[in-house]
């Protein structure tokens, strides 16, 4: 445990003068030449007692005190350690805290349980005066470096050690003095007015005891025991303020606090969330931020609570407001909120100020540290970024109707209203101070969830909103947002706030959202191109921002491969069909007459598509898209289906045929010559008995004007005379890629056939061959 040392009382101005003369002697007997000499080759504690010496008797004097070069960076790390002792002196007893007269102390209490509290009537009243004196001190003794001492001073500000530590002395000092007025300021009815007004919104629900609690246990914790304290005329609280330099320990002492007390009496207990609320305010008054305190003094930089044991209570002290206003990171965040609008408004505005410290700190410091430190910061950067954004803008845009049916008590002037109102648009504040893209989109999209549903709006025919606005700010501000952007978009990126508020799951793509996206072409189209290249399922929209870019010999292949891969709607498939014919017509490169052929093949299917489905057949054809054998089939069948009388009958056939010729350099040569020669059979095979006929009136060679009529009764004849019509008429001129029945497709059904019996067979094959010499003919 630390000894206490009870110093001396002050004497009578006589023993002072006396006290004075025997340090200028001590002086003296080390310099031997003059009193402004420091002198040469001491201890570091000989340059303190030098130094203090010289600022104590005579601290106005601008006479430089006279030093040896090589004695500079001691004498450096003197003052260092002699700013130290300013800071943890100790006063020679207790600061004889004050406490309210027993009738005042009766009369203000509201119940029982507060009068066994006897700290909850202790107010500091000299530690905020005791604070300030020391501060002045100090503010004087860097003023004495400065003016006596420059080439110490110049020595300590080269050096980055001694400075930070200077520095983080005056910043401690400035966190001590405005923790004891926050302290002040709930523990006394009489506090000043500007505590008062820091405090305003909790002042009437924090009642200090868990602040004076914890400052007890840091005590407690430094090896202190109360009855020595009590002995030696001190208390807790004196020893807490007057060991300046150990502040920080007072952070992690309440996170500890606060720990034990949710394990205690559980998280959803009021006085947990007084408790809590009471450490976060106690964290924000020591992080206030540090001025400079005159000018040539060092600049703050805010380091003493930058260290790795703060930065983790503060996180932690974030996540614990966070769970009880509503956002856990672990689990679905739609669990109710107990609390009163202005409890949660409270928790926020807590986690908005400690997150912001914490992200200042990171922005400050990690370009100062080395590049391995750098990374673990940034690490930590991200995750305490999305620590304090996600719950934030959870709060944001999911704050329940209902919760403005609840009851606000101190509401009286509407601050929770403007809280509310204005809880968004920090939000949006925050997260692009931060570059939080997560946040960025998501609020963007939450904003403007209605409006992207009015595809007017998406196309870009309505005014643009403020948030539409500000994305396409974002994608001329940060390299590689839009990428980030379509990776949202495309559930690359885990949505911290899913479901989303139409109760959907935000990481699924969303249609007005892509077509947002494609409508600003100026912005996207490129960059979104490229990305939709790797990603099987938004290859159905390059053909768009192919378009976009003017690559119309891409958009002509990427809208005919959707037109071919279209299963559900005819009319969609006949439209991707004739934009890929567009974009075809408008590429300049030699080949787009292949293309172009290639489409019309499609437009052709699908025209013969839509005529099946808007006949009268006895089967009707399926509406959906069909594959090209599928139509060919379907043709084929509602052929087969008409009366023989029916002119229909042909017609349907020679759709057919069609089917089958856009298949000609789409399908392998065997498969084509099969597909073909099976619809020729079908047709013969349709007649057969008309071809029995026939070939009993061949065989009994009566009258061959008689044979030729019953031939042109066929569907085989009524069908090759219409399609011979359509070419040139010869034989001959039948190519690959015709469907036509040639002489030689009759032997090869023949010599297929193999079935005797079959009406294509051998003795059918001479009439066959003469039914379409006479189609030619005709």
């Amino acid at each position: 445990m630390q000894k206490l040392e009870r110093v001396a009382a002050p004497t009578p101005s006589e023993a002072s003068l006396e006290r004075t003369r025997r340090r200028r002697d001590e002086a003296s007997y080390y310099t031997g030449e003059s009193s402004h000499f420091l002198g040469e080759n001491l201890g570091v504690d000989e340059y303190i007692r030098l130094l203090l010496t010289h600022f104590h008797d005579d601290p106005q004097s601008a006479s430089a005190l006279r030093m040896s070069v090589k004695d500079v960076g001691t004498i450096a790390q003197a003052a260092v350690a002699a700013d130290f002792q300013i800071l943890d002196a100790k006063p020679s007893s207790g600061l004889r805290w004050g406490k309210k007269e027993a009738s005042d102390e009766v009369a203000n209490q509201q119940d029982a349980s507060n009068q066994e509290a006897d700290m909850a009537s202790v107010t500091p009243k000299l530690v905020r005066y005791q604070l300030e004196e020391k501060h002045s001190r100090h503010v004087a003794f860097m003023e004495f470096l400065g003016r006596r001492c420059a080439p110490v001073w110049d020595f300590i500000e080269s050096s980055a050690e001694l400075k930070r530590y200077l520095t983080e002395d005056e910043e401690k000092l400035q966190a001590a003095i405005a923790l004891s007025k926050f302290q002040a300021s709930i523990l006394s009815s009489d506090a000043g007015e500007e505590a008062a007004s820091e405090v305003q919104k909790i002042q009437r629900r924090l009642t200090g005891k868990f602040l004076l609690h914890a400052i007890e246990k840091t005590v407690e914790k430094r090896g202190y025991q109360k009855e020595q304290l009590r002995l030696a005329g001190y208390n807790s609280f004196d020893v807490f303020y007057c060991e300046v330099s150990k502040m920080p320990e007072l952070f992690q002492l309440l996170g500890e606090e606060v720990a034990k007390l949710a394990t205690s009496i559980g998280e959803s207990d009021p006085t947990y969330l007084y408790a809590l609320l009471e450490s976060g305010c106690s964290m924000l008054s020591m992080l206030c931020p540090p001025v400079q305190s005159a000018a040539g003094s060092l600049p703050p930089t805010g380091s003493w609570a930058f260290t790795r044991e703060v930065r983790e209570v503060l996180v932690t002290q974030i996540q614990r407001l966070s769970a009880l206003a509503g956002y856990s990171q672990s689990e679905a965040s739609d669990k109710e909120i107990r609390w009163q609008n202005d409890e949660v408004l409270e928790l926020t505005e807590q986690i908005r100020r400690l997150g912001s410290v914490l992200l200042d700190g990171y922005l400050r410091f990690v370009p100062l540290v080395p590049s391995d430190e750098a990374e673990e910061l940034r690490k930590e950067e991200d995750y305490t970024k999305r620590a304090t954004l996600n719950p934030l803008v959870h709060i944001a845009t999911r704050w329940s109707s209902q919760s403005s049916e609840r009851s606000v008590a101190f509401d009286q002037d509407g601050a929770i209203e403007r809280k509310r109102s204005e809880l968004a648009s920090q939000c949006v504040e925050l997260c692009e101070k931060y570059a939080y893209f997560e946040g960025m989109v998501y609020l963007v999209y939450t904003e403007d969830a209605e409006t992207l549903t009015q595809l007017d709006c998406v196309l870009g025919k309505l005014p643009k909103s403020p948030a539409s606005k500000r994305l396409e700010a974002y994608c001329k501000q940060h390299e590689r947002f839009d990428e980030f952007l379509f990776r949202w978009y495309n559930g690359e990126i885990r949505n911290p706030w899913a479901p989303s508020i139409s109760g959907q799951d935000a990481s699924s793509p969303c249609p007005t959202m892509m077509a947002y996206l494609l409508a600003h072409s100026q912005l996207f189209a490129s960059s979104l191109h490229k990305f939709m290249k790797d990603r099987e399922h938004l290859t159905k929209f390059r053909w768009l921002t192919a378009i976009s870019i003017e690559r119309y010999d891409q958009a002509a292949t990427l809208a005919l491969r959707e037109a071919q891969s279209e299963r559900r709607s005819l009319p969609k498939r006949k439209s991707m069909a004739s934009i890929a014919k567009i974009a075809a017509l408008a590429t300049p490169t030699p080949s787009r007459q292949d293309k172009i052929q290639e489409i019309d093949r499609e437009l052709v299917r699908g025209k013969l598509q839509e005529l099946l489905v808007q006949l009268p057949l006895k089967q009707p054809v399926d509406t959906q898209p069909l594959s090209p054998e599928g139509l060919v089939h379907a043709c084929l069948e509602s052929a087969l289906s008409v009366a023989r009388d029916d002119p229909l009958r042909t017609d349907l056939f020679l759709m057919a045929l069609q089917a089958v010729e856009s298949m000609a350099s789409e399908s392998p040569a065997e498969e084509y010559a099969e597909m073909r020669a099976g619809v020729w059979r079908a047709c013969i095979c349709e007649d057969e008995e008309l071809w029995g006929s026939l070939m009993a009136e061949s065989a009994a060679g009566v009258n061959e004007e008689k044979l030729e009529a019953m031939m042109r009764e066929t569907l085989l004849h009524s069908a090759m005379k219409r399609y011979t019509a359509r070419r040139d008429g010869s034989m001959e001129s039948a190519d690959a890629s015709s469907a036509g029945l040639t002489i030689e497709m009759i032997r090869e059904l023949v010599q297929r056939e193999g079935d005797a019996e079959s009406v294509v067979s051998v003795r059918s094959q001479q009439l066959l061959i003469k039914t379409l010499h006479l189609a030619h003919e005709a």
